[in-house]
C-alpha cells in the first residue's frame, strides 16, 4: 500500500516536471547552440597564442552535457512510474 501511495503522489507530479525538465532542456539547447556559434566566432578572430580552450567552449560543452541530462531525467521518470505501478494497471503515458 506505501509504494502505491508513492505511485500515486509521483503520478500527479508528472505533468510539472516534465513541464520543468522539458523547459529546462530547451533554454540548455539552445544555450548550447548559441555558445558553439560564439565560440566559432571567437576563434576566427583568434592568434595562433590563443589556441587553448576557451571558457566559451566549456560552457557549450556543460549546456549540452545539461541538455542530456534534462531528456534522460524525464525518461527515468517514466521509467520509474512503470516501475511503481501496481501488477495489472495499465498505465499509459501521453506526452
Amino acid at each position: 500500500m506505501f509504494i502505491f501511495t508513492i505511485f500515486l503522489i509521483l503520478f500527479n507530479m508528472r505533468g510539472p516536471i516534465h513541464t520543468a525538465l522539458g523547459v529546462f532542456g530547451a533554454v540548455s539547447g539552445i544555450g548550447c547552440i548559441l555558445f558553439f556559434y560564439g565560440y566559432f566566432l571567437q576563434r576566427r578572430e583568434a592568434t595562433a597564442d590563443e589556441a587553448a580552450l576557451s571558457f566559451t567552449l566549456l560552457l557549450a560543452i556543460g549546456e549540452g552535457i545539461s541538455y542530456i541530462f534534462c531528456m534522460s531525467a524525464s525518461w527515468g521518470y517514466d521509467a520509474l512510474l512503470f516501475r511503481l505501478a501496481p501488477p495489472g494497471y495499465v498505465l499509459i503515458l501521453p506526452e
